[in-house]
């Protein structure tokens, strides 16, 4: 963490990434590894396990500034995200569709694009800071996704 924050303005959210077993019995080992995060960076969670979907760990992660990771493994666009002033978007794809290493958009995701785009333009409006994350698998092609979602949000 201290060579990490040598990045000054240029860090971004640290993800973490929950696997599908950690099931939300863990409550206690999640509240006490989040009370060891150093509190001068900012953490989004993405966890794989629906459990973890109730208003208890919604209020917990605010609790410690925590935001949780929009799209991703579970479509959690529709959970609240933490209150003071980010929200982290992974855009995930279908690896047995997309090989990702063509440097070409290989499944077209316009309108998937559209849809994020005004969720991310509400977000912006809310006065919220937006980090997204393209996985090449999305589309295949990253840079194409970026820019079109940046289109169509500066619109």
């Amino acid at each position: 963490m201290k060579n990490v924050n040598n990045l000054g303005s240029k860090l971004g959210p640290f993800l973490i990434q929950f696997p599908p077993r950690f099931h939300s019995k863990k409550n206690k080992a999640l509240t006490q590894f989040l009370k060891k995060l150093p509190e001068e960076n900012q953490y989004a969670i993405e966890f794989r396990n629906k459990s973890w979907l109730t208003e208890e760990t919604f209020e917990l992660l605010k609790s410690y500034n925590i935001s949780m990771v929009k799209g991703g493994y579970l479509e959690t666009s529709g959970h609240p995200s933490r209150s003071d002033g980010f929200v982290y978007i992974r855009l995930e794809g279908d690896r047995d569709k997309v090989n990702g290493k063509r440097g070409e958009v290989e499944v077209e995701r316009c309108e998937d694009l559209d849809l994020w785009s005004k969720r991310i333009r509400g977000f912006l409006d809310n006065g919220q800071e937006v980090y997204v994350y393209v996985s090449k698998y999305f589309s295949g092609f990253p840079p194409s996704d970026i820019e079109y979602l940046y289109s169509k949000i500066k619109k």
